[in-house]
């Protein structure tokens, strides 16, 4: 549920943001439709349709649920710091697909884990995370999009 456009291997836009229950490309949206600073809405969540994270109208009414959630599993034995790198470099899945990412309105977070049950004995630990990593971020864009495709189409 990102507040970005997710955008297929071309840039297309595959699913995204609506204005008034039609298509909109959020990042131009953002960039042309800007909220007047005398606005008592001035924020883009408010223009786009975005579900309120607190219907009830109490507390900050700029909270939604705009979050893409991440896990990686890997079974190379790393440790805390590798995983941390691989994770960040994960992130990069995210900004390939959805655009914009990592807004105000998201709460993105990817969390990695490792069985530790393959010992990569013959690359350097920088080379392992790095081809992890990679391989990570690949397979994080690949899985945004797809979820995309095989998701019910909004009525």
């Amino acid at each position: 549920n990102a507040f970005g456009d997710i955008l297929d291997e071309k840039g297309d836009v595959l699913a995204g943001g609506r204005v008034s229950s039609q298509p909109v490309n959020v990042a131009s949206f953002i960039l042309q439709e800007m909220p007047p600073e005398d606005s008592s809405a001035a924020s883009f969540d408010f223009a786009l349709d975005q579900p309120a994270a607190n219907p009830s109208g109490a507390g900050d009414e700029t909270l939604h649920t705009c979050t893409t959630l991440g896990v990686v599993f890997t079974n190379v034995d790393l440790d805390r710091n590798a995983l941390l790198r691989i994770g960040k470099m994960a992130t990069a899945g995210f900004a390939r697909s959805i655009c914009p990412a990592f807004t105000p309105f998201d709460g993105d977070i990817i969390y990695t884990f490792s069985t530790a049950t393959c010992k990569a004995s013959r690359l350097s630990a920088p080379d392992t995370e790095t081809i992890v990593g990679q391989l990570a971020a690949a397979c994080m864009c690949g899985a945004i999009r797809r979820a995309v495709r095989l998701a019910n189409d909004i009525k």
